[in-house]
């Protein structure tokens, strides 16, 4: 489906983002709610479908970022009422459908609140953009570490992997990432026509003016 709305161009459309997330959440509640198993529930029920929900939900952000505002008490409502539900919520309560739909809203707003808050600027990470190698390489790393492990405690897999993950994201940003990058303005077809209304913008500037004087 994600394929199917970045493809077609659905996904620049709120309404049609809005759509698919109501009818991905629908199917999922169905097969969730259809006894036993059946071929494609995985998909339809489990771990896939929570992963479509929040793409769909993340987009939808983004397409009405010009709407939704960007407030520190609605990050602390949202923080406040996640953590409440954790503590306080049967055990029942995360595996819910009802509250994935729910949650998946305040979640998202608490991750693009973080990822958008203007965070200091630390020694040994301004050298260079590791978000990707970050991303790239750090679900292989957790997998080995819980192999070779054999524990699967979220904070345990987080302080074994932070330091390779970092050493690896940094690696491929000094010598893959930003190398490639300096190749882009030399292949990339979207480079070139950067470059040259860059270089256009004076002549066109200076026409623009001669032809207000005349």
């Amino acid at each position: 489906m994600m394929t199917f709305l970045i493809a077609t161009g659905f996904v620049k459309r709120w309404y049609f983002v809005a759509g698919a997330l109501m009818f991905t959440w629908t199917v999922s509640l169905i097969a969730s709610s259809i006894p036993g198993d059946f071929t494609g529930k995985f998909y339809l029920a489990g771990d896939p479908s929570k992963l479509v929900i929040f793409f769909l939900m993340g987009s939808l952000f983004f397409l009405l970022k010009d709407r939704i505002p960007y407030s520190k008490y609605i990050f602390f409502g949202c923080v406040i009422t996640m953590v409440a539900a954790a503590i306080f919520g049967p055990s029942s309560l995360s595996g819910s459908r009802w509250f994935m739909l729910l949650s998946c809203p305040a979640l998202t707003y608490i991750i693009v609140w973080l990822g958008l808050f203007p965070l200091p600027k630390l020694p040994l990470f301004d050298r260079g953009d590791y978000s990707y190698g970050v991303y790239l390489y750090g679900f292989p790393v957790q997998q080995a570490v819980i192999s070779m492990t054999g524990t699967t405690q979220g904070w345990v897999v987080f302080v074994l992997t932070f330091v390779p993950v970092t050493l690896l994201a940094m690696m491929s940003w000094h010598w893959v990432e930003k190398p490639t990058l300096k190749l882009r303005k030399r292949f990339s077809l979207a480079a070139k026509i950067d470059a040259q209304r860059h270089e256009a913008g004076p002549v066109i500037k200076e026409a623009k003016v001669a032809a207000e004087k005349s």
